[in-house]
């Protein structure tokens, strides 16, 4: 269910994974979008966070990525618990299982309990991917393979975005179509359900495969955190234990329409406050007048929204927002000036000729 997301969301706890940050497919900036707008206790990076094995290629690392890490840092020193559980492509930061960095715990795996009391296993899941586990070889193929794909996407949404169409994943369509990778998630789901029966827990949740889920699988909850490289999507806890799975790339697209139509609606508000109450005297032109007077404010379920009236000669009250803009338009105040500082040449002349003093701080004669 996609929702529209205003202010600050607080959950209990917050699961993502494969963020890939120091590939060009990371979507950092979505990621960065998402830790600011939420709040949580509990929050579980599940692996490959930061892409080892490309940065031991080639070191790409633009300010955008910085900032995740930073923003992660600085929620853990405001007191969200943040528990790190390495994957595959950061099996490098397992070495220090059980210590903590910036406030940040590194763990091998993790038992959460729900606040309705759910034990759910947090694991990345590569140690039940065969591939990882026996031919690592072909897992290095397959990463190359997956990375050419990923600049596809890049490229393809860049067109979409130019033409004002939603984010769209080439690589998880050819996921799903391809018969082979749906065998080899659907056997991957069953072997983390087996496994997590077998600790006694009541559910999963995990990454690695980058296919967002949340379902339950012979009476064990299986959750997937998916990516922020294709899916751009989290698994949270509310409150009450229940668990949902976020799709940041639509619910941030409804967000970013919903703040503007919001700002919208405010100023043309502030306008005709301003007209009733005699503070703004408009122009002597008539279509002005009957546009702000025809402009409607249309309540729906969800929200409110500004209809501009359509006239006989094709127009739609065009007046109304560029004068709403203006007479709620709040220019930056200007930078403070700098009081001119007095260069040397003019105190040695200020010391010397007109008070008469030397510059050693003698007396001139």
């Amino acid at each position: 269910m996609n929702k529209q997301v205003t202010g600050l969301q607080n959950y209990r706890s917050i699961w993502i994974s494969d963020t890939h940050l120091g590939t060009p497919g990371a979507g950092a900036k979505q990621l960065l979008h998402f830790l600011k707008h939420t709040r949580s206790e509990y929050l579980f990076l599940v692996g490959d966070i930061v892409d080892g094995w490309r940065l031991k290629k080639r070191w790409y690392w633009p300010q955008a990525h910085n900032d995740v890490v930073q923003k992660l840092l600085r929620k853990a020193r405001h007191g969200t618990k943040v528990i790190f559980i390495p994957g595959n492509h950061d099996e490098a930061a397992r070495q220090y299982t059980d210590l903590t960095f910036g406030e940040i715990k590194i763990c091998h795996d993790y038992i959460h309990e729900t606040a309705n009391g759910k034990r759910l296993w947090i694991v990345h899941g590569d140690l039940f991917d065969h591939v990882i586990q026996h031919a690592r070889w072909l897992a290095y193929v397959g990463d190359q393979a997956y990375s050419i794909l990923l600049r596809l996407n890049l490229w393809l949404n860049a067109l979409r975005n130019a033409v004002n169409l939603p984010y769209w994943s080439l690589s998880q369509y050819l996921k799903l179509k391809v018969k082979s990778a749906v065998s080899f998630i659907s056997a991957f789901e069953h072997a983390m359900v087996t496994e997590t029966r077998r600790r006694g827990c009541d559910g999963i949740i995990c990454g690695h495969i980058h296919k967002p889920e949340l379902k339950t699988v012979d009476g064990i909850i299986y959750g997937n955190d998916g990516d922020w490289v294709e899916s751009l999507s989290a698994l949270v806890e509310h409150h009450d234990g229940s668990l949902e799975l976020l799709d940041w790339s639509k619910i941030s697209k409804s967000t970013e329409w919903e703040n503007i139509a919001s700002s919208a609606i405010e100023e043309v508000d502030t306008l005709k406050g301003y007209c009733s109450e005699g503070s703004v005297e408009l122009p002597p032109v008539k279509l002005m007048r009957n546009d702000l007077v025809a402009t409607r404010k249309r309540l729906t379920q969800q929200s409110a929204r500004i209809v501009l009236p359509k006239t006989k000669d094709g127009r739609h009250g065009d007046f109304v927002p560029p004068l709403a803009r203006c007479v709620c338009f709040k220019p930056e105040p200007p930078l403070p000036v700098e009081p001119p500082r007095l260069e040397y040449w003019h105190w040695f002349w200020h010391q010397n000729v007109l008070v008469g003093k030397s510059a050693v701080g003698g007396a001139l004669t």
